[in-house]
């Protein structure tokens, strides 16, 4: 079942952290995972970032969250809590949106290990065309290492791109 899920569900972080791992540990200058995830967890359901609850869905089998995916568009991106936290803890990092506006953008998909090459993947990214057709965008995005993944399911690649010092594509997707 995909459902939103509950500001308590904290499991949610450490999921979503699968696919951002690199991404949080310089977001948050924190090598230490524990400290890592405990200020993951600050921003978690926060509106005025990308975490807000509206943001993400999650995939749930006999009540366990196995798998969770954060997306947005333009109207519902936010950075501005993340932001105020580099400022006021005076870490050097800026946040660089990731796609271009009048996209809905899948920022980040995760399942948890022993629930891969289930179908839940394509479930979710299923739900997502819905959710951004019902926002009312056409195109969805994605920057991702592992483009094979994707393909399957109707996403192209349409350019390389540099995000803090790595080379991911970018990858868009007509929607149904």
């Amino acid at each position: 079942m995909i459902r939103k899920p509950n500001l308590d569900e904290f499991i949610v972080c450490d999921i979503l952290d699968l696919a951002q791992d690199t991404f949080t540990q310089k977001l948050f200058c924190e090598d230490d995972e524990l400290k890592k995830m405990q200020v993951f967890y600050k921003f978690y359901g926060n509106d005025k970032c990308r975490f807000a609850l509206d943001n993400i869905f999650v995939y749930e089998i006999d009540k366990n969250i196995v798998a969770a995916c954060c997306a947005y568009g333009s109207s519902e991106y936010s950075d501005l809590a993340i932001e105020e936290y580099l400022l006021y803890k005076g870490i050097d990092f800026k946040i660089i949106k990731e796609f271009d506006d009048g996209e809905f953008y899948i920022d980040s998909i995760a399942i948890l290990p022993d629930f891969r090459g289930k179908g839940i993947l394509k479930k979710m990214l299923e739900y997502a065309n819905i959710k951004a057709k019902n926002n009312g965008y056409k195109i969805i995005s994605l920057i991702t290492k592992t483009p094979e993944f994707y393909k399957n399911y109707g996403f192209k690649t349409i350019k390389e791109t540099n995000f803090n010092d790595e080379i991911y594509l970018k990858m868009i997707k007509n929607i149904d």
